[in-house]
């Protein structure tokens, strides 16, 4: 049965016992919450290694406690799947992974420096003897109900000083051990979650002392031991979901002026874009002979690829994690694509397997083959979900009035239309998508550019978003965030969508509808992240934020979003040739993606310097007169940015 959310915050925060915060234990809250939710079902999980403990070896010693534990259990009712079923994969800094209740509770807390510096604090003796001895289960039940007992009745100072008198005079002889309170609340929410459901008297289980401690008790005999010096996991985190969130639009940010003005040349300038996918097909991207017309599409020259559009490279990062399995049996299970390419590259295969198998560290370059979806006829997949390619073309599209296909007999054009673009794939065909792929995407970004002389890509845009739930992490410390500033730290401009929960709609709708603030999304949270929200497409001043942009501050008390560009009812390409109009702090993103290109176009001292160019956007965005967590510090100005340098 379910536990209801209530009734598992009165534990994980110490509601009915010693007071909690948000990371006292490496199972964050979310995890817990989820298990109390559906306790029967396997969750997918992210974690995140000890420092010193590298994601390889975390997952080789993990699938070896995995098979341990289903020869130990064989026949039980808890009995968890071979380690195959686990679906573990590994990146750079996190392990993803699925399992049950059980399997996190038996093999992966005891893997934490938490559970050996607090419930094994000595040396695991009343750990033990909890486990193994009915009779003192008995007699600290007898404790925790007396306790429990006077909650009703106490203030919370009072009830902590009595549940400490009741330890001392009924266990210990006024000696409690050190850190017992850590194992006394360990009970509770495992117990809890064992159990689940309501108990027989109606009440609340988490208050029913001795079927937590039978419940606990049965879990966790014979756990299996951990080696002294073998991977530690410092936090375990629940792998988030992802979601989604031209030609005026524009013009209201001057990027027409600014070109014609300073006639900036971006061909050389690549910006990622993690999204769903860019159509590399569609002719806004085609690149252009000498008299302006366009290149035909891609073909084969002296025996090669030949890309003839601005989509440089295509990588689909969706399949990830089935590339990075540590099961050698995926390949029937794979989607059609990725077999070919796993066929095509049967040396690289087993390369892969082989150091996946030995928990060796991620090479990209074996990697990158599997990944990559080449531009040629008949082996090129176009997306289907339109978001991405919509994103590509407010930032760089170019398609004349006279091409071939353009049905509007209008110039189509982003904000720096001579771009070059990698499409990085993060989001599914239903516009979702997982932390550990935007990781991967992340971390592969800053695998070409650090192998590379030069910055391989100078930026990248996410118009994407996970929502921050603030008692799991530190706002702006969660594994996007972190991952996006080292991508900062290392030159790149990133630019994120502030996300679309600036609206507070009530279920039954009406007068209790209203706004939200404190309600950036990750990874715009960020602090070097350029976070952005959304205005009107070509009425700003008059309309202001948009009703639906998240608005700041951050939850740790930073002001976000840092500008604010259109992002209402914006036409841009989207696959198979057409074109569609579009709302969402999504497209107001790419605008400033566009403007952070141009500037660093016409000001080539300002590339790896991520920071100056986010000041000089910010620094000369246009006042909206509206209040600072709203709007930032106001609307984009490509023009007035690149005068002011």
């Amino acid at each position: 049965m379910k536990l209801k959310p209530q009734q598992l915050e009165e534990v994980v925060f110490g509601k009915t016992g010693f007071r909690r915060f948000t990371q006292d234990s490496p199972i964050l809250p979310d995890v817990w919450m989820a298990f109390g939710e559906e306790p029967d079902s396997k969750q997918d999980l992210l974690l995140t290694p000890n420092w010193g403990s590298p994601p390889g070896k975390l997952s080789n010693e993990i699938a070896i406690r995995l098979q341990l534990e289903q020869e130990h259990r064989e026949g039980s009712e808890l009995m968890p799947g071979p380690p195959s079923e686990a679906d573990i994969a590994y990146n750079f800094s996190t392990v993803a992974i699925r399992l049950y209740f059980e399997q996190v509770i038996r093999v992966i807390l005891p893997m934490t420096t938490w559970w050996h510096e607090n419930i094994l604090a000595d040396d695991g003796k009343n750990f033990q003897l909890l486990v193994d001895d009915e009779g003192f289960r008995i007699r600290l039940a007898t404790a925790l109900s007396e306790s429990a007992r006077k909650q009703d009745r106490e203030t919370e100072s009072d009830e902590v000083w009595d549940l400490n008198r009741a330890l001392k005079n009924e266990i210990w002889n006024n000696e409690p051990p050190k850190h017992i309170e850590h194992l006394i609340w360990l009970v509770k929410i495992v117990g809890a979650i064992a159990v689940a459901g309501p108990f027989e008297d109606g009440k609340s289980i988490v208050n029913n002392a001795p079927a937590l401690l039978k419940a606990f008790a049965d879990l966790m005999k014979n756990v299996i031991p951990v080696q002294p010096n073998g991977a530690r996991v410092w936090t375990v985190n629940i792998n988030r979901k992802a979601q989604a969130m031209i030609w005026r639009s524009t013009t209201a940010i001057k990027a027409d002026a600014a070109r014609r003005l300073f006639e900036v040349k971006c061909e050389d300038i690549r910006w990622g874009i993690i999204d769903s996918g860019i159509d590399a097909s569609h002719p806004a991207f085609r690149l252009r002979r000498t008299d302006g017309t366009l290149e035909p599409e891609p073909f084969l020259k002296d025996g090669k690829p030949f890309n003839n559009t601005r989509i440089v490279k295509t990588y689909d990062f969706t399949v990830i994690r089935k590339i990075l399995s540590r099961d050698r049996d995926t390949l029937h299970v794979l989607p059609p694509q990725l077999q070919k390419r796993f066929m095509d590259n049967a040396n690289e295969r087993k390369a892969l397997q082989e150091r996946l198998q030995q928990g060796l560290a991620i090479d990209w370059e074996i990697l990158a083959p599997f990944l990559e979806i080449p531009h040629l006829d008949g082996q090129y997949e176009s997306p289907i979900f339109e978001h991405g390619t919509h994103v590509a073309g407010i930032m760089a599209a170019d398609w004349k009035a006279n091409d071939i296909g353009n049905e509007k007999k209008f110039d189509i054009r982003g904000v720096c239309p001579d771009l070059r673009l990698y499409d990085l794939r993060v989001l599914d065909e239903n516009g979702e998508s997982d932390e550990f792929s935007i990781l991967a995407a992340l971390q592969f970004v800053l695998y070409l550019n650090s192998n590379s002389d030069n910055l391989m890509l100078h930026g990248v845009n996410m118009s994407l978003s996970i929502r921050h739930k603030v008692k799991n992490f530190a706002c702006g410390c969660t594994p996007v965030c972190e991952e996006s500033e080292r991508l900062v730290n290392s030159g790149l401009v990133v630019v994120a969508a502030a996300g679309n929960d600036g609206y507070l709609e009530s279920e039954s709708g009406g007068s209790s509808d209203g706004y939200r603030s404190i309600s950036i999304t990750d990874p715009g949270n960020a602090p070097g992240v350029i976070t952005v929200g959304a205005t009107h497409r070509d009425s700003p001043h008059t309309y202001g934020v948009s009703y639906f942009s998240s608005r700041g501050p951050t939850g740790d008390g930073r002001t976000k979003p840092d500008l604010v560009a259109p992002g209402e009812k914006i036409t841009s390409t989207v696959p198979d040739g057409g074109l569609r109009a579009m709302d969402g702090t999504s497209m107001a993103a790419p605008h400033v993606s566009g403007a952070a290109a141009l500037l660093i176009g016409r000001h080539r001292e300002l590339v790896a310097k991520p920071a100056r160019v986010k000041q000089i956007l910010c620094d000369t965005a246009t006042d909206l007169g509206r209040e600072r967590y709203f709007q930032g510090r106001g609307m984009l100005d490509i023009l007035r940015a690149m005068q002011s340098v």
